[in-house]
């Protein structure tokens, strides 16, 4: 079956639990027993009763009812926190524990800006299990007060069965800082680039043709009803924003008679390049929690 003959294939056919693995992260969206509004909280206390800790200077926690809305789609009561409290520098950190040595964990989180000290670069870096990452946000593309947010990835591979995980803002100057909300897991989730046949050629050539992708069902995780369809990117990176629609039709591509969905990618827009072996999908599910899956591919032509 030819990629053409598989497309058209798939565009005729095209109440269980979202995920059962457990987030590692304990309340990722802090959310507290009181509804707040704005709270500043000073190390080493912790920050209200959310289970994370200030680990250094001091933090503001911005509710539902404050300055910002948090970032679209988080549970009723999320709220998020502003690294830079009443000077620069602030942090915040959670134990994490359960975990497996030598196995590697993705974390996501929602990055933006606060614009309180004007249009600036704003800086900060996660740490856990021996692994530092920086990052930065220009708040005159996201910040919080225009409800604009970025989605970041932080992975680590701990070697012991515990470890400490922390935000830490690096500002230099103000008192409005890098803002996070919505920290959890990662779940990897099955996909199926072209269902049907091997190997998934990718030809760079036929931009205008679409690239089929199922995420597949497990008896814990039912795709089509679970997945917030507006949230998939994919591609080279898995950040690519290259969906062009999903089928409403349940597929089942791997006859295990579970309903898995269909999506359907531009080519031309997921980036791929030559040297590339697989193809990235992410998102998240309906709840929030982010989705991350990959699937081996070919790139066509290339010398």
């Amino acid at each position: 079956m030819n990629r053409l003959m598989a497309l058209a294939a798939t565009l005729l056919l095209a109440a269980l639990p979202v995920l059962a693995q457990a987030d590692i992260v304990s309340n990722g969206d802090f959310i507290t027993s009181a509804s707040l509004s704005n709270s500043g909280y000073s190390a080493p206390n912790e920050v209200a009763d959310t289970g994370w800790f200030v680990t250094t200077g001091s933090i503001d926690l911005i509710g539902p009812l404050g300055y910002w809305l948090p970032p679209p789609g988080r549970p009723v009561g999320a709220e998020s926190v502003d690294l830079d409290g009443y000077n620069p520098g602030g942090g915040i950190q959670q134990t994490l524990t359960g975990l497996i040595p030598g196995k590697t964990y993705y974390i996501a989180f929602y990055l933006s800006g606060n614009l309180g000290n004007g249009t600036q670069i704003k800086t900060l870096y996660v740490s856990a299990g021996g692994t530092t990452t920086n990052y930065s946000v220009d708040d005159s593309i996201y910040s919080p007060q225009n409800e604009t947010w970025t989605v970041q990835y932080f992975s680590f591979t701990p070697t012991t069965s515990s470890t400490v995980l922390i935000f830490q803002s690096t500002d230099q100057f103000g008192s409005s800082g890098p803002v996070i909300a919505g920290v959890h897991q990662v779940s990897t989730i099955s996909i199926d680039i072209e269902p049907w046949f091997k190997p998934n050629i990718i030809d760079l050539q036929l931009k205008w043709v679409p690239i089929p992708v199922a995420i597949v069902s497990t008896p814990s995780f039912n795709a089509p009803k679970s997945v917030d369809l507006d949230s998939l990117t994919f591609g080279h990176s898995g950040n690519e924003k290259s969906l062009v629609f999903c089928s409403s039709l349940p597929v089942d591509v791997n006859g295990d008679k579970a309903p898995d969905l269909i999506c359907f990618f531009n080519t031309g827009e997921a980036g791929f390049q030559c040297g590339d072996t697989q193809g990235i999908l992410k998102g998240q599910t309906k709840d929030g929690t982010p989705i991350e899956g990959s699937d081996s591919v070919k790139i066509v032509p290339c010398k």
